[in-house]
């Protein structure tokens, strides 16, 4: 499991991204998101990414990948899929902790 292999110098690198359903017509919860290949506007979902990375390391560990709409029943933030304590990071120090913000996501975490 990947998680042992995460100590507490690893590194976490938090990657939010799209993924844009151009073509798509019937497909469930299509949402607007900012289509960062055509730098547009697109029908798709939100999606999240977060590896691992050891400081003496050059190895990446694959943690979590998720994807979300928007629309969907239930979708409360962007943050709150990001932060749940559930699926980032939760356990006894809980999930990271923004510090300082940027457009869309903290730059710096901190535990």
């Amino acid at each position: 499991m990947a998680a042992s292999r995460v100590g507490q110098d690893t590194l976490l690198i938090i990657d939010p991204s799209d993924l844009s359903k151009k073509y798509a017509k019937k497909m469930e919860y299509l949402a607007t998101v900012h289509d960062g290949s055509a730098h547009d506007l697109a029908q798709g979902y939100w999606t999240l990414h977060i590896a691992g990375c050891g400081v003496d390391s050059d190895g990446i560990i694959p943690l979590y990948q998720r994807l979300w709409s928007a629309d969907a029943p239930g979708f409360t933030s962007e943050n709150d899929e990001i932060f749940a304590r559930d699926r980032c990071g939760g356990g006894p120090r809980g999930p990271p902790r923004p510090v300082a913000h940027g457009p869309r996501l903290p730059q710096t975490l901190e535990y």
